[in-house]
């Protein structure tokens, strides 16, 4: 990967205008896509190539951090604000990274390298049918289809397979995240990715795969929320 595409969606101008600025600094950024709303957002995010967003998380229209539970399989995600306070929740939901204004040049830039590594990491181990990870000293080929689900383990993350095997790989469940395709899995608890293809069933509280449960976190639920909303029908 050459370049990024960059994608700012901050409703306050000027702390918009400084990313912008930053990001025309760096070599590796094409022009940034510059959004107005969160739902003008969503639209870019569906239809074109975004590798890296600089999200705001004070438009009216998708307030918060509920872009995580309406959009699957978001880019690398830097939060950009004026104050720390949402530092906490913004990297439990799967944020890269979190920037405070006004944003230091060296700080903004290491923000950028990382998501550049995350783009180029993922774009190498990705493939059709199957991912590419590291465990111990080896590469191993794991299909899509012997994955039930993966767990957070600190640095590490654990693939559960059928049979009760579960493999420990070096590498931590945000960036499997952004790298697993979204149509297949989906992020249900800061600590949970699931095989959607793999549950069994559910309730509010708990998908199941199997007799494993696996509960839904808070600031995921709006992303399951067609499912939930059948547990209303008579």
């Amino acid at each position: 990967m050459n370049s990024l595409t960059p994608v700012i969606a901050i409703a306050d101008i000027n702390l918009a205008d400084q990313v912008r600025e930053l990001v025309m600094k760096l070599p590796f950024m094409q022009p940034p896509i510059v959004c107005q709303s969160g739902t003008q957002l969503l639209g870019i995010l569906n239809t074109q190539d975004a590798n890296i967003l600089f999200w705001g998380a004070d438009f009216t229209d998708i307030p918060g951090f509920d872009l995580f539970q309406l959009q699957t399989n978001l880019p690398p995600v830097i939060v950009v604000s004026h104050s720390k306070e949402m530092a906490l929740a913004a990297f439990d939901v799967g944020a890269l990274d979190y920037l405070v204004s006004p944003l230091i040049p060296l700080r903004f830039q290491k923000a950028c390298y990382r998501a550049l590594q995350v783009m180029s990491h993922a774009s190498n181990l990705t493939l059709a049918d199957k991912i590419m990870v590291k465990i111990g000293r080896k590469i191993h080929a794991i299909l899509f289809d012997e994955i039930l689900f993966i767990e957070a383990y600190g640095m590490y993350s654990k693939i559960c397979k059928p049979n009760g095997k579960v493999l420990v790989i070096n590498d931590v469940i945000t960036r499997l995240e952004h790298q697993l395709p979204a149509k297949i899995f989906t992020r249900v608890h800061k600590s949970y990715i699931v095989n959607i293809q793999k549950i069994t069933s559910f309730d509010k509280k708990n998908l199941y795969i199997d007799d494993k449960a696996i509960e839904i976190g808070v600031t995921y639920k709006l992303r399951l929320n067609s499912w939930l909303k059948l547990l209303d029908k008579e």
